[in-house]
């Protein structure tokens, strides 16, 4: 008897991919009331069709993953200490959105480009591993069904 982990990556997704098709719109058939269902049965699977694979690379890394308003607070925070020593009343949120509305879009798109340029320097030694995506097309057929693996191998 072959276990289903022996089985390639590309059938069993093949499989999985068919199965979960297969079981949409049936979740009504399992019950509304909690339990458990005993499941023994042989079944026996042809699959075929292609799945593919597109290219896996390195996640991006950009001021987003800088938590921007993590990025917003400090700035408000070192800003506010700044005029606070020099004798000034700090700026709150309300007055930064303000500004931001009339800030100049230049000005807007450096600031972008230097944390992105930061973020990836800070970033970029544990920058996490992003797979392609995979498409399957292709069938399942079940060939036979029975209702024990003994009786199906004659045991």
């Amino acid at each position: 008897m072959q276990n289903l982990n022996d089985l390639p990556a590309p059938v069993l997704k093949t499989i999985e991919k068919m199965a979960k098709d297969a079981m949409k719109g049936r979740r009504e058939e399992l019950g509304q009331a909690q339990g458990e269902f005993a499941v023994d049965q042989t079944v026996v699977l042809h699959a075929k069709g292609t799945v593919k694979v597109s290219k896996s690379s390195p996640d991006a890394v950009c001021a987003q993953s800088a938590k921007p308003w993590s990025l917003v607070a400090t700035l408000l925070e070192e800003l506010n200490k700044e005029r606070e020593a020099a004798g000034k009343v700090g700026i709150d949120i309300s007055r930064v959105v303000e500004m931001a509305e009339a800030a100049n879009p230049d000005l807007a798109k450096e600031a972008q480009e230097a944390a992105d340029a930061e973020i990836r320097r800070i970033k970029e030694p544990t920058r996490k591993f992003k797979w392609g995506g995979v498409r399957v097309a292709g069938e399942v057929a079940v060939l036979a069904t029975g209702d024990h693996l003994a009786e199906a191998a004659g045991e």
